[in-house]
């Protein structure tokens, strides 16, 4: 993550830190050098989820995570993102699963502490969606963000990103 490790302690989205909290329940040890202001950090973060119903830590001190969490704190990252690009654009930030079939372009690309993703316009509002490894869309390219069925209750619903192969008509190509 390109933030500090002081700043990932009490992030509101997904950190690099919450990567090694789940690295190190699962493996025993995560790859991240034995310092103290490591641990430290770790402890630190570890609370703050816990403080935030997100986890809670376990007789060995290991970090688990309570079900739909880490997609809760993906989500809030993305949202974190498209807030600051709206901000700094004057314009406005629409969650993503508030713009079904819409024309949206591409505008940047970025990878964040939860995964890749895509940052789109259209005119006066941005919005943030996860881009997968299925996912090949380039920059400028227009497409439509469709909420996947089947969403969990309480979690952020899946998008679905459609190329836009024709101008105003998308061809349900799903990427």
């Amino acid at each position: 993550s390109d933030r500090p490790i002081t700043e990932q302690v009490h992030a509101p989205g997904c950190t690099q830190l919450d990567h090694v909290l789940s690295q190190s329940a699962a493996h025993g040890r995560h790859g991240l050098p034995d310092v103290g202001a490591v641990r430290m950090a770790l402890r630190s973060r570890a609370e703050h989820l816990e403080r935030r119903g997100l986890g809670a830590r376990d007789r060995d001190g290991d970090f688990r995570w309570r079900d739909g969490a880490q997609p809760y704190l993906a989500a809030q990252e993305r949202a974190e993102l498209g807030q600051d690009r709206a901000a700094r654009s004057g314009r406005v930030f629409v969650e993503p699963h508030k713009v079904q079939e819409t024309s949206w372009r591409l505008e940047a690309e970025v990878q964040l502490a939860s995964g890749r993703a895509g940052v789109f316009g259209r005119g006066d509002a941005v919005t943030v969606a996860p881009l997968g490894r299925k996912h090949n869309v380039e920059i400028g390219e227009r497409v439509r963000l469709e909420m996947s069925p089947g969403a969990s209750p309480g979690l952020p619903a899946p998008i679905s990103i459609v190329k836009d192969l024709t101008r105003g008509r998308g061809l349900g190509i799903e990427l």
